[in-house]
């Protein structure tokens, strides 16, 4: 509080490099002969989390599995959102909210911050590769999500799929007609007839 500005009737005061331990209720009262004057500032503190995700890219053999950990670390109040996300937009403009995800215990830091993480267990398939695995974090502080990404690619594919049958049907049937083809001109051009001289 500056005194000097006191007697013009200002009586603020100015906190500086505010932290959690400045939250509280501040209360101001005046007095000025019979007058009396009372108010009550709630001086609430928002911390945004800083997010990380394990992996920015993965190469996976099909049929290897992987934690896919999402973290968000120093945010204050507690309350958080994390969800995970699949992004192939080969199939749908529209990601897919991964229902299996498991989440952390909050940890409560030194600094009276909070961190937490979600995260989930992926076995990957053929379909996989190119999809990518959004995490998305909603907090009270902020007015975007945060959104980490990691991109997966898929190798080692040889079995065939069911989705591959109606190609290969399609290549045999087309194999077919060929040979067909070739046997048709194959006798046509070396048929006996006998020569003119």
């Amino acid at each position: 509080m500056q005194k000097d500005k006191l007697p013009k009737g200002d009586a603020s005061i100015l906190v500086r490099n505010v932290d959690l331990e400045n939250q509280g209720v501040y209360s101001c009262s005046v007095t000025v002969n019979s007058l009396y004057g009372y108010q009550k500032i709630h001086l609430d503190i928002v911390e945004s989390p800083v997010v990380h995700v394990n992996a920015e890219s993965l190469v996976l053999e099909e049929g290897e599995e992987k934690k896919l950990l999402c973290a968000a670390s120093h945010y204050y109040p507690l309350d958080v959102d994390i969800e995970w996300l699949r992004e192939d937009h080969r199939q749908s403009f529209l990601p897919i909210r991964i229902q299996n995800i498991m989440h952390s215990s909050h940890k409560h830091n030194i600094d009276g911050t909070y961190s937490i993480s979600g995260f989930f267990m992926f076995k990957a398939t053929p379909k996989d590769n190119g999809v990518t695995f959004t995490c998305r974090v909603e907090h009270l502080s902020l007015t975007h999500a945060i959104r980490k990404s990691v991109m997966i690619t898929v190798t080692g594919s040889s079995r065939w799929s069911l989705e591959d049958w109606p190609l290969l049907a399609l290549i045999a049937m087309f194999i077919v007609i060929l040979l067909y083809l070739a046997k048709y001109l194959y006798t046509g051009t070396n048929s006996s007839k006998p020569k003119p001289y």
